[in-house]
């Protein structure tokens, strides 16, 4: 399997996509969040950047110092949530410590939630509704589509993790999954 070569394919499907909506005058544009100076997020983001302009997305970063208060970083996500022109918000995790990471992702809107990490988002997609998807697992059932690789498995009730507990989905029953192309 040559994950470059259908990573270039979803990107020139995303490029066409996001020239359709420029004809009908939507510039995407993607914020990214990073709080403290970890390399490995800094260049995280710095791929995502270069990412978004080879499709053609706008995107603008926002670097906040470690020592940012929780209420200034949830400031700035709703400064991002209510400016029409941001149409995706990406908040880098791990946040350095003292930062309430399920508050902060709860503070973004739904539909701007670019990694699918909004409690909606996950109700949404754990629930088997159209939602979005976190990347990496995307990606995986792209890469096995690509190649019409079937993939079956049992799930068990799938588990709700915090920073506090670990609880079983209370609807969640086992189920047969199958992905196919």
């Amino acid at each position: 399997m040559d994950g470059k070569l259908v990573a270039g394919e979803v990107k020139k499907q995303v490029a066409q996509q996001v020239q359709q909506l420029e004809k009908h005058g939507t510039k995407p544009l993607l914020a990214t969040v990073q709080v403290g100076d970890d390399p490995a997020s800094a260049s995280y983001l710095k791929a995502k950047h270069k990412a978004a302009d080879e499709v053609g997305i706008r995107s603008e970063s926002h670097h906040l110092p470690a020592d940012t208060s929780q209420d200034k970083l949830e400031a700035l996500l709703g400064q991002l949530n209510t400016n029409p022109k941001v149409n995706g918000i990406l908040v880098q995790l791990p946040l350095p410590p003292g930062f309430n990471e399920e508050k902060v992702i709860e503070r973004i809107i739904p539909y701007k939630d670019v990694d699918g990490l909004h409690p909606i988002n996950a109700g949404k997609l754990a629930s088997g509704y159209e939602a979005l998807v976190p990347c990496t697992p995307k990606g995986v059932i792209k890469l096995l589509n690509y190649y019409k690789i079937q993939v079956a498995l049992w799930v068990d009730p799938l588990p709700i993790f915090s920073s506090t507990e670990t609880r079983p989905l209370p609807s969640a029953t086992p189920r047969h999954l199958t992905f196919q192309g």
